[in-house]
């Protein structure tokens, strides 16, 4: 596949993606399960709403981190795992502040939810070859992500070179 070709279709995996996830954290709200009722019907909903949002989310956040593992071709292992365990942990506590009531709990699964996605875009953006200080762009959330996902790889060309120049074993 070319280039253009690839990077395109990496997009809109991203991008649907991400939709997917905003529609499943949508509906995880929307379910709001601490308004229980006496009323069955009503509670079969909420509890539906509540298992089609975590479902919907978790189907979008795979198609995502799958894109940005077809972007991670270059990425060294740990960095790959410590990325996705990031993205993850951030998109996770996320969903957790969406279904807490305490103001005080929510803000603070967002600032957890916050620094888990400002340490996997650090990740990113070293293994892309960029400074930690785009770092920051993981205060954007999953749009600070994406922002690293257009960047082109500084050092594409020259871990191609070192492995076609390497005596070594590949890994």
């Amino acid at each position: 596949m070319s280039k253009p070709w690839r990077y395109r279709s990496v997009l809109i995996v991203a991008s649907i993606g991400l939709t997917l996830t905003t529609i499943g954290l949508v509906l995880a709200y929307h379910s709001n399960p601490s308004r229980f009722s006496i009323n069955v019907r009503d509670d079969s909903r909420i509890l539906w709403l509540f298992a089609a949002g975590v479902l919907v989310t978790s189907v979008g956040l795979t198609a995502f981190v799958a894109a940005i593992n077809q972007t991670a071709v270059t990425i060294a292992p740990k960095a790959r795992r410590d990325i996705n365990l990031g993205i993850g942990g951030g998109v996770t506590f996320q969903i957790c502040a969406f279904a807490e009531n305490d103001p005080v709990m929510t803000a603070g699964w967002l600032v957890a939810a916050t620094l888990f996605i400002v340490w996997a875009c650090m990740r990113y953006s070293q293994a892309k070859g960029y400074s930690k200080a785009y770092a920051a762009f993981g205060l954007l959330n999953i749009a600070g992500l994406i922002v690293l996902i257009l960047l082109p790889t500084r050092n594409h060309h020259r871990s191609r070179n070192n492995d076609t120049n390497s005596t070594a074993p590949p890994e």
